[in-house]
Order: structure tokens, then sequence, then C-alpha cells
């Protein structure tokens, strides 16, 4: 039986252990878990970037979640590497993706995100070359033509 404690057991059973990851050997790191959403474990091991079964992976960390049986988690599910750690990323309301922590306002598809002028850029006229004109502005032109005519 392997014992996850011993590191000659886990790198028969998984390999060398790979060294050019954010979280090493015995750190404690937040992922998601497609069921069971955000939880904690402890990296038992971290795998090499390389091909398993004609597709290439990434690296990836072999972590014990107090489980059965311990979680494949890549890198992209982490959260944060230490317990207290500002997560990493955050879901964005706008556009359901991720951002770095703090940048969710920055998001393109944000209604309130403002310009360089500090204006609201939703209030744009975006199928206009100039994107940095306002519709006000658009639509006075377009009445004072009309008026001209």
């Amino acid at each position: 039986m392997t014992n996850l404690n011993n590191a000659s057991d886990l790198e028969s059973l998984y390999g060398p252990l790979y060294k050019f990851s954010d979280a090493k050997r015995g750190d404690t790191i937040r992922f998601r878990d497609s069921e069971f959403g955000i939880i904690e474990g402890v990296v038992l091991w971290v795998i090499g970037p390389g091909p398993i079964a004609a597709t290439d992976m990434p690296a990836y960390y072999i972590v014990d979640a107090k489980g059965d049986f311990p979680e494949t988690v890549f890198p992209s599910d982490v959260i944060a590497s230490r317990p207290g750690d500002e997560p990493t990323l955050q879901k964005c309301p706008y556009c359901n993706g991720l951002h770095p922590a703090g940048q969710v306002k920055s998001c393109p598809l944000n209604p309130n995100k403002r310009g360089g002028d500090g204006l609201p850029l939703t209030s744009r006229n975006n199928s206009h070359p100039d994107e940095n004109r306002w519709d006000e502005e658009l639509y006075d032109e377009i009445e004072q033509a009309e008026s001209d005519n």
C-alpha cells in the first residue's frame, strides 16, 4: 500500500516531483472543485507537464483534501496558495469568467466601467468610428444637420 506521506512511494506512483510550480509539496491550497465548491487541502505531489493518453497535460497537483482519494488539481483551479491569502481569481458577475482579484471592475462587460475621461463606457456610441463621442453629441449633430437642410 502507498503511504501518501512517503516521498519515495509517491515518486514511484506519480513520477519525479516537479519543482517549477507555484505551490510546493506540503503547501495548503484552496481550490475549486466541480462537486464540492471551494475546498482546502495539502499538496502531496506536483506532477510536471507531459503527455498522458496522447494528450499534452500541464503541470498539476495531487492534493489531500481529507477525502477517500487524493484530488487532482490544476493550477487554474487554485484560488489561494495559503489559508488567509487573497484569492488569485474572482468570478466576474458581468462575463461569468474569472479575473485577477480586485480587477473585476475592469471587465470590458462591466456596465459601470469608466473610460479615461471618467465617463461611463456604456453611454458611448460604439457603432460610430469615434468611440469616445457621446450619444447626445451625435444626436445634436444630426438634429443640426437636419435643420440646416
